[in-house]
């Protein structure tokens, strides 16, 4: 787990100069990731997620998930929002590698997340559980609208397997 692509402020600066964004007020990277690097930004007083794709080359791939995790924001489900830069695309390079700028959600990570994490013995401070298995939920739904709409990507297959995931959590 880490950060795998180490970077400067200058790397950084350059890249944001695609998306009309100036001010780096600081950036830090998170130890949590497994396949990506990520960086909480902060850029002209506003939060992001800058993720360097590490072992993915397809853009084709990218572009799929970007576009679903776009859509599923529009849609009212709570995930980060892609950026476009000033070409209209959601990806760039930075270290001569595939990267993407995201809206920053405020939270915490799980990543251990299991059936108690849903409805079992909730307390007022747990009700948080309920609205993550409606996002779950929704998700899903929504996920399966996209899937009929870009229907020959071959990223669709990755969508069976979030279903399976989420029938894991659900079931127990």
């Amino acid at each position: 787990m880490g950060v795998f692509t180490h970077i400067s402020e200058e790397e950084l600066s350059f890249f944001l100069n695609d998306y009309n964004l100036k001010n780096v007020e600081s950036f830090i990277g998170i130890n949590e990731g497994i396949q990506n690097t990520n960086y909480k930004t902060r850029i002209d007083s506003k939060d992001f997620i800058l993720t360097i794709y590490e072992n993915i080359n397809e853009n084709n791939d990218l572009d799929f998930f970007l576009s679903l995790m776009n859509y599923l924001s529009s849609q009212g489900i709570k995930c980060p929002t892609p950026i476009k830069n000033s070409s209209l695309n959601y990806i760039g390079k930075i270290k001569s590698k595939p990267a993407a700028l995201l809206t920053f959600l405020n939270g915490k990570s799980t990543l251990n997340i299991k059936k108690n994490h849903t409805f079992e013995a909730l307390t007022p401070e747990e009700e948080w559980k309920v609205e993550l298995l409606k996002d779950l939920i929704e998700l899903r739904r929504e996920a399966t609208v996209f899937r009929f709409i870009d229907r020959e990507n071959p990223g669709v297959l990755m969508l069976d397997e979030l279903n399976q995931s989420i029938d894991e959590l659900c079931t127990g």
